[in-house]
């Protein structure tokens, strides 16, 4: 894995995230983190105050401030788009509402009588605020930086859907995988069909790789993952493997589904804090790249503890082609932002190769 290519000049942000993403040679690791433009910012919690959840995420302008801001901020090595991964799902006839306890799905299919009671879904609209956002950014940051999409796996999004708020033991989409199997497979398709082409306009649009969220894929016995959640997941990977983007795919709780995963067709696996790298990697298709997998939690212990976590790991795991730095899961609100910049400057000065 490990290449001996000296560079003699430093590559561009964007050539070496998608270097890292392709397995091929890099100067360094590149790092980012997910949930990076978030509620510890209080740049983020500034613009915030002036939108509601949905409009922020609908209005461009202020998207791309967001997105922008951890950039500017901590040093990130590339910008990932402020959206939610729900935000495709209206246009599929899902009645969407966001309030302090989370999101909530307003029309739960739970019944053949809730999904004969969906409005039909709309054509998308090559005008979507998504796109419109990334092209601002783009606008904002030049052609050298990288750009991350991102959407929601079918699953995980029918996990939403079904449970209309979300329950801890995911009851209402667990038994409607025994009770109503066919019910089931007809929500994923429909939201599989929209989500591909939602992730389609954000790389037209200009993003230089994706990610997909299958964020309680583990909700899932293994047996049921490749009905599920897999198929649809790489139905969606191929159905953009033209545009020539690296796709991730992030999975929390992944450890027992890691042979379904590297069978999806993606170019990146994202890996949650529980596996460690170098017990991964032997187990993992060389040319499919690693992201990942820094405790969230470690962050919180503040930037000390976090440069010495990073150093760890880099101790473990060599700067190495195909890998690229980041959280085993999302940025969590009480992250000090000196953990999240202190991550970003660690990297770099024990990331390069």
């Amino acid at each position: 894995m490990r290449s001996t290519t000296a560079f003699r000049t430093p590559l561009t942000p964007r050539r070496r995230l998608l270097a890292a993403l392709r397995s091929e040679p890099i100067d360094r690791v590149p790092a980012w983190l997910m949930r990076q433009a978030g509620r510890y910012l209080p740049q983020y919690q500034a613009i915030r105050s002036r939108y509601e959840f949905l409009e922020l995420c609908k209005t461009p302008a202020a998207a791309c401030d967001l997105s922008i801001q951890p950039v500017d901020v901590l040093g990130s090595d590339a910008v990932i788009i402020f959206n939610d991964i729900l935000v495709p799902l209206e246009n599929l006839g899902a009645r969407l509402k966001y309030d302090e306890g989370g999101p909530r799905v307003l029309n739960a299919v739970r019944t053949w009588e809730d999904w004969r009671d969906l409005d039909q879904p709309h054509p998308l609209d090559r005008g979507q605020p998504v796109a419109g956002t990334i092209q601002e950014v783009r606008r904002r940051v030049g052609s050298d930086f990288p750009i991350l999409g991102f959407i929601g796996s079918p699953w995980t999004l029918a996990c939403y859907w079904v449970e209309g708020v979300l329950s801890r033991n995911f009851e209402a989409i667990l038994t409607m995988r025994w009770a109503e199997p066919e019910l089931l497979d007809a929500l994923l398709e429909r939201i599989a069909e929209g989500v591909a082409e939602y992730l389609r306009l954000q790389i037209e649009a200009g993003a230089d790789a994706v990610q997909i969220f299958d964020t309680w894929g583990s909700a899932l016995r293994q047996a049921d993952y490749e009905r599920f959640s897999g198929r649809w997941i790489r139905h969606i990977v191929h159905s953009v493997k033209d545009l020539g983007a690296p796709v991730i795919i992030y999975m929390n709780g992944c450890a027992p589904y890691l042979e379904d995963l590297q069978r999806l067709g993606a170019d990146c696996l994202s890996l949650d804090w529980r596996v460690e790298l170098t017990k991964v990697r032997p187990l993992i298709d060389p040319a499919i790249s690693l992201q990942g997998n820094l405790d969230p939690l470690i962050l919180l212990a503040g930037p000390e503890a976090t440069e010495r976590a990073v150093h760890a790991l880099f101790e473990s795991f060599p700067p190495q082609t195909g890998h690229v730095l980041n959280l085993g899961h999302g940025v969590l609100p009480r992250t000090p932002v000196g953990s999240a910049r202190r991550f970003m400057e660690a990297v770099k000065r024990y990331g390069a190769r």
